[in-house]
């Protein structure tokens, strides 16, 4: 099966709903749903230097559901692959949700003093009844640990390659007696296979590389996301038994989960279990088995280390927005979020130089709304209408892709001018920002209109000529050559953010926030604008969305970065720097400009179902799965992210026991899949068709959803088995 977007075909294993959030650049969190026994592909988040440790805990749906383990192969820097695997290694399995945690390996810190450790090791040893035995057996990690977790560290653990295809999993005990946890001195860690006792070429597994993470029991707060850890009592029993709960406070919706310590000689796994595991007062669990030594899934009670997570804000801090039509008269913007303190940065597109220069300008900023216009210094009403960019970003502290960002807001009671070089810091606002920035990126914007006079933000380091660095942040509000309308102004509120550079992804959306080369040139300049900033060595290299300050005055006369041309956030950033020609030309020296981009993106997600149609012997009523029966196939593709999906393919190859040639109704409707209440129809005019055993559905566009709403396209086809 694959999904073609666009030209470039993406086979099922990248296709799939994943929610991720990095608390820090080397650790982040997921949970992945929809997993089943086909392999799915998993990107990371962060950038890691190399593969780092991935732990992954399965949510059993109900005791109903058949036993899985996780298994994982093909880890890399950047992505890693993922499936449920029946002990049996059948395929008939209940998807669900996967929660991991990854890590760079070694010594990471949660927050200042709580820190936790992450290795590899390469399991040798098989651990079970029919294998190597339990008591002694397994790795002893002990001597790679560089930090103290207490008496009772809880590890975690997840087998992380795939050298055997049958079924193995992690455990963790003291190193002598399978019924001991580990302890601070004795960290003993392998994979197990449980019962299995026979046939005897089952009772021992290839070696596989082993990810394990130890950390000390305690709670905190990262970058907005709070953490537990913890090794639990020893009370959480087998399936049949009804699993067993943790009493936790509420809020911790992701997390991982292992089994310390092996009280039941069946040998075990912990699991997720039920809708709703996580995110209550309670952290539900039950222990799964192999069932192949008996079908019976009792289990004594046993501990398990768990390490819980709240969920990531995400965006709900800011927004992106792009106002249509925004001319000289005031216009109400609501904002999708409801702040107490929004701190808006905004940025005028001029389509052509030919076009009247204007600022943004914005009065009575509330928690739910604003209002802007576009404002030309000599304050004349005809101006250029056209589209306004801006971001709205509650004031404070937060976290974008492991990396710190903040705005806030502040008096500007002097301007600065060019009219007597009136440059100097004494006329700004020095800042002191909560966090510390190597490079910082700031943009800004005058949110007031205590003076109905222009003035725009401008930034620098105290100096004219420098932009602000780690140690020196200057923001104020400028006049340029304003030498008519009185150079005075009354104070203003001015909004600014503060951010490390970088780019990466959250909430849905792809996003740049940087610092560009000293390129950027007037609007009237020759060779005329745009000045463009490449997006071409990113990792995402197309934007859509997103606001400019110019950082540092070179020109002298004053100016303030604009987005410019028909097309100005694309593959690249095309800019200008215009003035205010009260008293000048609009042509400008060489400036640096800070930005801050974001271009939504599509999550797909396709699962396949089906439902028997008909067969040669009961026809409709309660059909069969027999020689001659009709199977009708649903392949439902979900789009949860926050852009259209177009161009959407999707091909299913058919195994030999169908017969191919009866294949046939192919269609697509939009909607959930519903295979027993979809009627049987001629190809409804998808651009789908049949080439020998594969079967292509075009779904063509698939509309923008979110996780909570998403967006459904269903394919449907029918076909005999032979």
């Amino acid at each position: 099966m694959a999904v073609v977007v666009g030209k470039t075909a993406l086979w099922i294993v990248p296709t799939l709903s994943l929610y991720a959030f990095p608390l820090t650049s080397s650790v982040e969190v997921l949970k992945i749903d929809n997993v089943g026994y086909n392999w799915k592909s998993v990107s990371f988040e962060n950038s890691y230097a190399s593969a780092p440790v991935v732990v992954c805990s399965y949510n059993l749906p109900s005791g109903n559901d058949k036993d899985v383990v996780v298994r994982i192969k093909d880890l890399t820097t950047t992505s890693f692959k993922v499936k449920i695997q029946h002990p049996l290694d059948s395929s008939t399995l209940t998807s669900s949700s996967l929660y991991c945690m990854v890590a760079k390996e070694g010594v990471n810190t949660l927050e200042n003093g709580y820190r936790f450790e992450a290795h590899k090791v390469l399991s040798t040893d098989t651990s079970g009844n029919g294998a190597n035995g339990w008591d002694g057996t397994g790795e002893d990690v002990t001597s790679l640990l560089t930090l103290n977790h207490g008496n009772e560290p809880a590890v975690i653990g997840q087998v992380m390659s795939y050298n055997d295809p049958e079924f193995s999993t992690f455990w963790t005990y003291n190193c002598s007696t399978r019924q001991t946890p580990p302890t601070t001195s004795h960290i003993c860690v392998g994979k197990h296979i449980g019962s299995v006792t026979e046939p005897s070429a089952y009772a021992l597994r290839k070696p596989e590389t082993l990810g394990v993470i130890i950390i000390e029991s305690g709670s905190g707060t990262v970058n907005g996301i709070s953490f537990l850890a913890a090794l639990g009592a020893d009370t959480i029993k087998g399936l049949q038994n009804g699993g067993g709960s943790y009493t936790v406070p509420s809020g911790y919706t992701y997390g991982v989960a292992t089994l310390n310590a092996m009280d039941g000689g069946d040998g075990g796994w912990a699991v997720f279990l039920g809708s709703t595991p996580l995110g209550d007062t309670t952290l539900d669990l039950a222990i799964a088995e192999d069932r192949i030594k008996d079908n019976e899934r009792w289990h004594t009670d046993e501990q398990v280390a768990y390490l819980l997570f709240s969920a990531d804000p995400g965006l709900s801090w800011m927004e992106v927005k792009k106002i249509n039509g925004v001319d000289g008269n005031w216009h109400t913007v609501t904002f999708n979020h409801n702040y107490t303190t929004p701190v808006p940065v905004c940025t005028y597109h001029i389509p052509a130089a030919n076009n009247i220069e204007a600022v943004v300008r914005i009065r009575n900023l509330s928690s739910t709304s604003m209002q802007i216009r576009v404002q030309r210094p000599q304050d004349s009403s005809s101006v250029t209408t056209s589209d306004v960019y801006c971001v709205i970003m509650e004031e404070g502290t937060h976290t974008l892709g492991g990396k710190a960002v903040e705005a806030h807001r502040v008096v500007s009671d002097q301007t600065n001018q060019s009219v007597g070089n009136h440059w100097e810091s004494i006329r700004m606002e020095q800042l002191t920002p909560q966090n510390s920035y190597t490079n910082p990126v700031v943009l800004g914007q005058v949110i007031t209109y205590n003076d109905n006079r222009f003035s725009a933000f401008w930034t620098s380091n105290g100096t004219q000529l420098n932009p602000p660095t780690s140690s020196a942040i200057y923001v104020g509000k400028e006049i340029a050559q304003d030498n008519i309308y009185t150079t005075y102004r009354n104070d203003e509120t001015v909004g600014f953010m503060i951010g490390a550079p970088h780019e990466g992804k959250s909430g849905g959306i792809f996003y740049a926030l940087k610092r560009g080369s000293d390129t950027v040139e007037g609007v009237l300049n020759s060779p005329p604008p745009p000045y463009s900033y490449s997006f071409a060595s990113y990792a995402h290299k197309h934007y859509s969305y997103g606001v400019v300050s110019q950082n540092a005055e070179d020109g002298g006369a004053g100016g303030w970065a604009v987005l410019y041309g028909n097309n100005p956030i694309n593959t690249d950033l095309n800019m200008a720097i215009d003035e205010a020609i009260i008293a000048a030309d609009r042509q400008h020296t060489t400036e640096q400009v800070s930005y801050w981009v974001f271009d939504p993106y599509p999550d797909l997600n396709l699962s396949k179902t089906s439902c028997v149609i008909k067969d040669p012997v009961n026809n409709t009523t309660h059909p069969k799965r027999i020689p001659g029966a009709t199977i009708r196939y649903a392949l439902e593709v979900k789009n949860t992210g926050k852009r259209d999906a177009e161009n959407v393919v999707v091909s299913d190859t058919l195994q030999s026991d169908f017969d191919t040639s009866t294949i046939q109704y192919l269609q697509v409707q939009s909607g959930e899949c519903n295979c027993t209440g979809v009627s049987s129809a001629n190809n409804n005019g998808a651009n789908g068709g049949v080439s020998g055993s594969t079967v292509t559905l075009d779904y063509g566009t698939v509309a923008a959803g979110t996780p909570a709403n998403p967006a459904y396209e269903c394919g449907y086809f029918e076909v005999k088995i032979r």
